[in-house]
């Protein structure tokens, strides 16, 4: 993949997917003549193959077009989620994994005492397969894909 200073060109193809993130390092093309390790990568990803979304009483788990409902703390299910696959070592950033937002209610004692107060879940985590990763500092583009999900190389020609 060609490396391009402005990333955000690679998220223009799959910016309104649900469930896409563009992580920008904020370098600014042509200012920024030092790049740190925090400001060094851009990275994209899109297409889920598993969600899993917390609200005041439940926890959704969706994977293959199924759903599962619990009862269970979210922060064990993503746990054992993420035990279940065997990742290699790799120097880049992130090659897939865990990505999404956690609410500070979900952070108290129980899920079944927090109590939705902006109509949003306290928890979405999404397990991507892929990653498209832009190296400011070295000047290269790739994609890393562990390729556990069977839609992903199909995915990937969006870009």
């Amino acid at each position: 993949m060609p490396y391009v200073s402005d990333s955000s060109i690679y998220f223009e193809g799959i910016a309104n997917d649900p469930w896409s993130f563009y992580l920008d390092s904020g370098i600014q093309s042509g200012l920024d003549e030092n790049i740190s390790e925090k400001s060094r990568y851009d990275i994209i990803v899109s297409q889920p193959f598993i969600k899993i979304i917390a609200d005041e009483c439940n926890v959704s788990i969706e994977e293959n077009n199924l759903k599962k409902i619990t009862k269970d703390n979210p922060f064990d299910i993503l746990e054992e989620i993420l035990s279940s696959f065997d990742i290699q070592e790799t120097s880049l950033p992130f090659t897939g994994g865990a990505l999404g937002y956690f609410s500070y209610e979900l952070g108290q004692s129980t899920i079944q005492n927090n109590k939705d107060h902006v109509g949003m879940p306290l928890m979405m985590i999404g397990i991507y397969d892929w990653a498209l990763i832009v190296d400011h500092q070295d000047k290269k583009a790739c994609i890393a894909s562990h390729l556990i999900n069977k839609d992903t190389k199909d995915y990937l020609t969006k870009l």
